[in-house]
């Protein structure tokens, strides 16, 4: 039997899409030094969004060490941003005031740390919890070696 070889039809050949143009860098009438044209360039002539206006300029944010099976013989450190805020005692509450912005808050035993990244609202108050206790095997070690290390715990309390 014969075999027939066909030649394939030609549909039509796409045409490439236009080439766009770069910008460009060296254009003398954007003056790169001033901001307010870069930003102009780079959001168009309707400029970046508007931040909602508020009347609230603050952020409040609560550590608290109230928990019922805290260790309480050893205090904790509190690291804001790297830097120390307080050391807290089991039972205590402290509440400080904060620009809206983002935080990294930081708690530390001497021996273990937990680091917890916080992102204030205007107007929000942030509640965390902290506490000092038996890591999972620390009953065992207890036990069999009459010795146990402490682990931290930090968490973000629900909002309200």
């Amino acid at each position: 039997m014969a075999r027939h070889h066909r030649r394939p039809h030609r549909v039509g050949v796409a045409e490439p899409p236009p080439a766009s143009t770069p910008p460009r860098v060296d254009d003398p009438t954007v003056d790169v030094d001033d901001l307010s044209a870069l930003a102009r360039a780079f959001h168009g002539p309707a400029g970046p969004p508007a931040e909602p206006a508020t009347a609230v300029r603050s952020a409040t944010i609560t550590l608290t060490r109230q928990h019922p099976n805290d260790f309480p013989d050893r205090q904790l450190q509190v690291f804001l941003n790297g830097e120390e805020w307080c050391r807290i005692r089991s039972g205590e509450s402290l509440t400080r005031e904060l620009a809206p912005g983002p935080y990294q808050v930081k708690v530390f035993n001497t021996m273990f740390s937990r680091t917890l990244d916080v992102h204030l609202r205007p107007g929000e108050h942030v509640r965390l919890r902290c506490s000092n206790g038996f890591p999972t095997a620390g009953w065992f070690l207890m036990l069999f070696l009459h010795v146990t290390y402490l682990r931290v715990y930090l968490e973000r309390e629900p909002s309200v």
